[in-house]
């Protein structure tokens, strides 16, 4: 029965697929690309302002209340900015990865 609502059948839903994964590895390669053009013309050194010292002090000391002596792993890019926070902060002994 065809009450106007159009099912999409395996090779197109197929084709639709592999379309939605070709623009999403464009899309990643591009993401990289920009971040390392990024990175080289120095508009990441912002993670090092007195702003984000704030925010990076905030998350350390949550951390050394919460957990201390605790692991911690940090996922993520970039220079180590909120490790040297989290030493600075932390008296206790940690793991951090």
């Amino acid at each position: 029965m065809n009450d106007g609502h159009h099912t999409p059948t395996a090779p197109r839903a197929s084709l639709r697929f592999r379309f939605v994964r070709a623009v999403r590895r464009v899309l990643r390669i591009d993401r990289e690309r920009r971040w390392n053009a990024q990175y080289a013309a120095g508009t990441w050194t912002r993670l090092r302002a007195l702003d984000e010292l704030a925010h990076h002090a905030v998350l350390a000391g949550y951390f050394a209340r919460l957990k201390p002596g605790g692991s911690l792993l940090d996922v993520g890019c970039g220079e180590g900015v909120f490790h040297e926070q989290l030493m600075r902060t932390s008296r206790c002994a940690m793991r951090y990865s």
